[in-house]
């Protein structure tokens, strides 16, 4: 991969994961943010009104999220088994995307 595009795919895929660690740090601390109240983050986010995951899983997400970031930046090295991990997050990442929320709701125990 041409050495530019390789910069910029790392930068977008660690502020990616960075901003994904902020906001679940920010949710684990008991902030709806950017909702006025947990009502509103669950549609937004689940898209229905349902209970949110407890604090500890969504700081376990902020934690492997950041870690994803350090890994995504070079920092961790550039071999083949980081490499390996890093696809294996990502697709985790779009098979929750894809999925829905309801589907997390479902793996993480929670009512839908």
């Amino acid at each position: 991969m041409n050495r530019g595009v390789s910069a910029v795919a790392r930068i977008i895929s660690v502020s990616g994961l960075v901003g994904l660690s902020a906001v679940h740090t920010v949710w684990a601390l008991g902030s709806p943010w950017p909702a006025k109240d947990p009502a509103q983050l669950a549609e937004a986010v689940v898209g229905q009104t349902v209970e949110l995951p407890a604090a500890a899983p969504t700081a376990v997400v902020a934690i492997g999220a950041a870690g994803a970031g350090l890994l995504a930046s070079g920092l961790l090295g550039r071999g083949r088994s980081q490499r390996v991990v890093l696809r294996a997050l990502g697709l985790g990442v779009v098979a929750r995307a894809a999925a829905g929320g309801g589907v997390a709701l479902t793996v993480l125990g929670l009512p839908r």
